[in-house]
């Protein structure tokens, strides 16, 4: 498709859908040729959350483990010294029966979720070196305006992401101190 706009100007900026692979951008970009140079900002989506793991996810989740130098016993008591007893559980549910079990299933959706971030802006960067690549991330999630940490700071920090950005701060929810709002 052409991105160019009428009259012939170049377009600075391009949004792009969220759940593109990363082939996908690689294949649009390889078609952008000359124009690349003059996008300044891609967005990849409107009030858009990081990936999730899959729920089965337990062999990717053990290899992190032990990335992080984490013994079976480390992250579930009852497991011991075996692996397949430690199972990946990021449902709130789990923080009850195990609560470390849940500690490190977050810390892995998180990195889980920021490396396919990555692994899509890294294709960007590749092709559109004077682009800032963002998306906009709802601050409206509990507690409101407070972003987690993962996605608003852990992101950027890991080149997950080049642009911040959100346009949600304000006239959605009342603004006041976070007292106010959970009244």
């Amino acid at each position: 498709r052409d991105l160019s706009p009428p009259g012939n100007q170049l377009q600075k900026s391009i949004s792009l859908a969220a759940d593109a692979a990363p082939e996908q951008l690689e294949r649009w970009c390889r078609g952008l040729q000359g124009r690349a140079r003059t996008l300044e900002v891609v967005g990849l989506g409107d009030e858009i959350g990081l990936a999730w793991p899959p729920v089965e996810d337990h062999i990717a989740f053990h290899d992190w483990l032990k990335a992080q130098g984490l013994q079976p016993a480390d992250v579930d008591p009852d497991a011991g010294n075996d692996w397949r007893k430690v199972v990946y559980n990021a449902e709130p549910v789990a923080a009850r029966s195990c609560p470390r079990l849940y500690f490190f299933s977050r810390r892995y959706q998180h990195h889980y979720g920021i490396q396919a971030q990555k692994t899509k802006t890294d294709v960007l960067r590749r092709y559109l070196p004077n682009a800032g690549i963002g998306a906009n991330y709802s601050p409206h999630h509990a507690p409101h305006y407070l972003g987690e940490v993962h996605q608003w700071i852990k992101l950027f920090r890991r080149d997950g992401m080049t642009m911040p950005w959100s346009e949600d701060w304000i006239f959605q929810i009342p603004v006041g101190s976070q007292q106010m709002n959970f009244l």
